[in-house]
């Protein structure tokens, strides 16, 4: 089991479920263990790819088997994960909208070309959830054509971009910032907080490097005052990014040097719990003044006011990405 890769991103659940995997360790004890279904790994030539089972696989390694009954089938670690997206529609550890979620994002990753239908028919979900994380990345995975059921490629329209005077929701009707609006318009300034500047005095994207007056994001742009105090504590995030860096390091340091204070240790197991707790975390660090509420807080930003990195990347579209850009070159020259 050792040479089973689990740490290629071939998990569609958000997270390993603990409970589950201790329920199946006492379960594979049982007389009757030998009823479990194989687990299902891709072999690309060199390396073993799970698919499907990781709890199972994780319950076994608790138990100290060495050994797991698994179908094998030839393939890359991406044919893994398309796979892995299908997985535990009807057996296994029932999914959450979140498990659901990811397994959305992970297919649309790998075959953006395919139409939201198939998409949807492979994941065993509903169209209308393609269709609404499609449209969160669809700066990243919006292809010029589609693959429909029929094998058929077809054209697909670039997404409408509202006019700036167009409001989706209406803040006095439905709260501040809870609405997602359109992109925002330069003079739509963020009123900078009084405090001195904490190491944003230059920041850009892609290589632009602006100045920033007062206290700024990772873009340029200056945060609103009542996110600065949140900005601020992200060094508690980081502090926690380190400490999982450093654990990783040294499970991996043990590993080449087959050390015996840590023999009994499953690394693969170990090393993908800490990728996916680092992945996990990062998402709390703040990047940027969140592109739809500017900064006051809405869903995509989980009220927060501000966006990671990740959900700057994946979520925000072309335009808004744009309009924030002129409002950060407004704030310089002004």
């Amino acid at each position: 089991m050792e040479s089973i890769r689990i740490d290629g991103r071939t998990q569609c659940r958000e997270r390993i479920n603990e409970e589950t995997v201790t329920e199946y360790a006492e379960a594979m004890k049982a007389p009757s263990a030998s009823g479990w279904p194989p687990i299902v790994v891709f072999f690309d030539g060199t390396e073993y790819w799970l698919a499907d089972g990781f709890h199972r696989l994780l319950a076994a390694q608790r138990n100290g088997k060495k050994n797991i009954p698994a179908d094998v089938k030839q393939g890359t670690r991406e044919d893994a994960a398309w796979a892995a997206c299908a997985a535990n529609q009807a057996h296994g550890l029932r999914r959450t909208n979140a498990d659901k979620r990811k397994a959305v994002e992970m297919a649309l990753k790998l075959h953006p070309e395919m139409s939201d239908q198939m998409i949807a028919n492979h994941c065993g979900v509903g169209r209308e959830l393609v269709f609404e994380v499609r449209r969160q990345v669809v700066g990243i995975l919006q292809p010029g054509t589609r693959t429909g059921a029929d094998g058929k490629r077809y054209p697909v329209a670039p997404p409408r971009a509202k006019p700036l005077a167009e409001q989706s929701l209406h803040q006095s009707e439905h709260g501040a910032g809870k609405a997602l609006g359109p992109p925002p318009r330069p003079e739509e300034k963020s009123h900078a907080g009084t405090g001195a500047a904490t190491g944003g005095g230059e920041a850009g994207d892609g290589g632009a490097r602006r100045k920033c007056r007062g206290i700024c994001d990772d873009m340029g742009r200056r945060i609103p005052e009542e996110r600065v105090a949140l900005w601020n504590r992200r060094q508690e995030v980081q502090d926690m990014l380190t400490a999982l860096s450093r654990v990783r390091v040294g499970l991996r340091q043990a590993q080449d040097g087959r050390d015996l204070l840590f023999s009994d240790v499953p690394y693969s197991s170990a090393l993908a719990h800490l990728d996916q707790a680092y992945d996990a975390v990062q998402v709390a660090k703040p990047y940027a003044v969140c592109a739809f509420c500017q900064g006051h807080g809405c869903r995509v930003c989980g009220e927060r006011g501000l966006l990671s990195k990740f959900r700057w990347d994946t979520a925000v579209p072309k335009e808004h990405k744009e309009a924030v850009a002129r409002i950060i070159e407004s704030e310089r020259e002004g």
